[in-house]
């Protein structure tokens, strides 16, 4: 055997030690960071109103999910029904709640379904899930907390063999509302586009940092100031359906970046960069980021946004469109989630605004609502094109791109009538009847601005088509809906887009009739 030279024997004694200095003080580190997140949550707890759950009608204040994980015997965890807790010690029970991306798929392993319910209640085994719920059971864990909700895990969701039938899907989403706003903190992985990425695990370079810094035209100074807000803004999860809500309804979040760890709860944003330094790490209460909105993105029941807010239920009514707005350029994998994904935040304003919920849109603001059109934009996803049955074609729940609403002064058109007829076992159609001027126009009529559902503007239409006036705006221009007759049914339309600046010459002579648009 050949001697070693001075240098190796250096080597192998050297290597060995600094790999156990690193370890070492990557766990310090680690610990540091969760008393950092540990006292996040309890100040807020102890010091924030706004950040308390809002107890309604709906609400109990011993809310359980159906099913959570357990993970008080970590690494070894099960599932565990709610029933299999003590009741009158419900409200002591504290979980945490996922917010994360599926990615294209969810692996096999990472889903319960009623097949592996039974021995999941048993057993899960740890290591064969995906890093992202592994991250978020073991972060749990760390917090002290004994249990996680995590859908994927939580709700059955179909396997591979079964028929197109979830009874668990028919019901979860209606809970929503109280997994998020009842969960003791929220993990938002915003690391990653898919399950298979470790949030935990910091991954960026100081050369990843010099160069999103080069990448930005920005003022000198801007980038150090705002680079927390810049990384948040990247996050996989606002490009996500499901994900609006459970930030929404959520009061304490701990949100994942690739190069950040941020607090976002009722009152303030706090944040560091990871790993945890020594320093303190800063505070920025929410009133002080009223320069930066353009970044940052309020929340609907954050303190705040509500601050300097009149007439509150036209407030809500208001951010329920520009909610509507920033969800409409999220990507569902299905289609058939489309209201689903949304349906814990309506949940939530209904308690506040004590209007019916109609489809995406409410009853005592429906004319409002139905003045939408599509972004003119060439990352629009395409037109509406369903095979099925999903909401009316007033309601921008039909769609598949981005809108935008378009709110004027004053209701021209009257609400006669929305009713609810069962079609088959599942579906429901809605259809609303109005009393409006209904008329027809040329597509050249000046200063009329045209916006239909299959993307066409102005300059792709001729001829005439049939409009109805909903709002007007300063009593000299009228704001409505584009239509098309249904056959057979006398004064019966469909919409198929929006029209603006139509000049009150051209209906003001006209006399109201009653028409329905399905």
């Amino acid at each position: 055997m050949p001697r070693k030279t001075i240098n190796e024997l250096d080597n192998e004694l050297v290597i060995p030690g600094l790999h156990g200095i690193l370890g070492m003080l990557n766990s310090i580190l680690g610990r540091r960071e969760i008393m950092a997140q540990k006292w996040w949550i309890k100040h807020c707890l102890e010091n924030h109103p706004a950040c308390q759950p809002r107890v309604s009608s709906r609400d109990s204040s011993c809310f359980l999910p159906t099913r959570l994980v357990d993970v008080r015997s970590y690494p070894k965890i099960r599932l565990v029904l709610k029933e299999e807790l003590p009741e009158d010690s419900a409200k002591h029970w504290k979980y945490t709640a996922l917010s994360y991306c599926w990615g294209n798929s969810m692996p096999e392993e990472g889903k319960t379904t009623q097949k592996t319910l039974d021995a999941r209640r048993k057993s899960i085994h740890i290591a064969q899930l995906p890093p992202t719920l592994r991250d978020a059971i073991k972060l749990t864990h760390n917090l002290g907390v004994p249990f996680v909700w995590i859908d994927s895990l939580c709700i059955l969701q179909l396997s591979k063999d079964d028929k197109d039938d979830n009874t668990d899907w028919n019901y979860e989403p209606s809970t929503m509302s109280q997994v998020y706003s009842r969960a003791y903190v929220t993990i938002a992985a915003a690391v990653g586009n898919h399950c298979g990425v470790s949030f935990l695990r910091t991954s960026y370079t100081d050369d990843d940092i010099v160069a999103q810094r080069n990448s930005l035209t920005l003022l000198e100074g801007y980038y150090d100031k705002y680079a927390w807000l810049i990384s948040f803004n990247r996050s996989p999860l606002l490009t996500r359906g499901w994900t609006l809500q459970e930030r929404e309804l959520s009061p304490r979040i701990l949100h994942f970046t690739r190069m950040y760890v941020i607090w976002e709860c009722h009152e303030y944003v706090c944040f560091y960069l990871r790993p945890l330094r020594p320093w303190s790490t800063p505070r920025v209460q929410l009133g002080d980021l009223g320069n930066s909105t353009y970044l940052w993105r309020f929340r609907c029941f954050d303190r705040s946004s509500r601050a300097n807010r009149s007439r509150e239920r036209n407030w809500y009514f208001e951010t329920w469109r520009r909610m509507v707005e920033d969800y409409s350029t999220r990507r569902l994998t299905l289609a058939t989630d489309k209201l689903p994904a949304i349906a814990g935040l309506a949940d939530a304003v209904q308690e506040v605004v004590k209007s019916d919920y109609l489809a995406g849109l409410w009853r005592d603001d429906l004319i409002a609502g139905m003045l939408w059109f599509k972004l003119p934009s060439r990352s629009c996803r395409g037109s509406v094109v369903h095979d099925f049955y999903y909401a009316p074609s007033w309601s921008w729940a039909w769609t598949d791109f981005p809108i935008r609403f378009v709110v004027r002064n004053d209701n021209y058109a009257e609400v006669l009538e929305v009713r609810t007829t069962s079609v088959g076992a599942k579906r429901r159609l809605k259809f609303v009847r109005l009393r409006t001027k209904a008329f027809d126009i040329s597509c050249n009529e000046p200063y009329v601005q045209i916006y239909l559902d299959d993307g066409r503007t102005n300059n792709d239409v001729s001829g005439a088509m049939t409009v109805c006036i909903l709002q007007t705006s300063l009593g000299r221009f009228g704001f409505g809906l584009i239509l098309e007759p249904v056959e057979s049914r006398l004064l019966c339309y469909k919409r198929v887009g929006m029209v603006a600046n139509l000049r009150c010459e051209l209906y003001e002579n006209l006399e109201y009739q009653e028409i329905t648009i399905i």
